[in-house]
């Protein structure tokens, strides 16, 4: 059983990769690398902002009950 040929669609055209040229094929890496790397940035963005929320619940609920003990 033959396996399809590698493809790449950019700007919604389809290229088989085969029949791209090497300078071609090298922006194609570095452009793949960008998007990994944005996803795992975005991915890292949302977990650190996750992670703010939290202290600053935790940190309202300190002086939330800090007060009502009439502390500061």
């Amino acid at each position: 059983m033959n396996e399809p040929e590698p493809t790449v669609t950019f700007e919604d055209k389809v290229y088989k990769v085969s029949e791209l040229s090497e300078e071609a094929r090298e922006q194609l890496v570095s452009l793949q690398f960008c998007d990994a790397e944005l996803a795992r940035l975005n991915a890292l963005v949302a977990g650190t902002a996750t992670a703010k929320d939290a202290y600053r619940k935790a940190l309202a609920d300190l002086l939330t009950a800090a007060e009502s003990q009439g502390r500061g």
